[in-house]
Formats: C-alpha cells, structure tokens, sequence
C-alpha cells in the first residue's frame, strides 16, 4: 500500500527509495487494493517454504505444490 501511494504521489522518489523502473512504478500506481491483496497472499505463501538443509539439493515442482497445498490445508482448518 506504501509503495502505490508513493509511486502515486511522488514517483521520482519512489523510483529512488524503492530501486525500480519508472514503468514499475507506473505498474504499481495502477494496482487496485484487491490486487494488492491478492499479491500480499502470494508473498506470504512464498515466504512459508521451507529452504532445504543442503545447498545442492533442488525442490522440484512436485514439492513445491505438496508444500503448498499443505499451507492451504492448514490455513483453511484454522
């Protein structure tokens, strides 16, 4: 919510503080509250997956949906 009023009202600081292009800035001035919602629900999820214990071990998509449908099986019996 922050950045999209920022890159509404000031959008040459927004590139600066926020390090983005001025199209990404123009991208986020345009996003509605239920977009943004929606990608705040993403960023959530994404920041829940687990980082396996070994550098070289690679999760595949598989597990990726496994895990989330996990988070959202628990999310809905809360």
């Amino acid at each position: 919510m922050h950045a999209r009023e920022l890159a509404k009202l000031y959008p040459v600081e927004a590139i600066w503080v926020l390090g983005i292009s001025a199209k990404e800035v123009e991208n986020i001035s345009k996003l509605t509250i239920e977009e943004i919602n929606e990608l705040s629900k993403c960023g959530r999820t994404l920041m829940r997956i687990k980082i396996p214990e070994k550098p070289n071990r690679v999760v595949g998509i598989q597990g990726l949906t496994i895990l989330m449908n996990a988070e959202a099986g628990n999310e809905q019996a809360a």
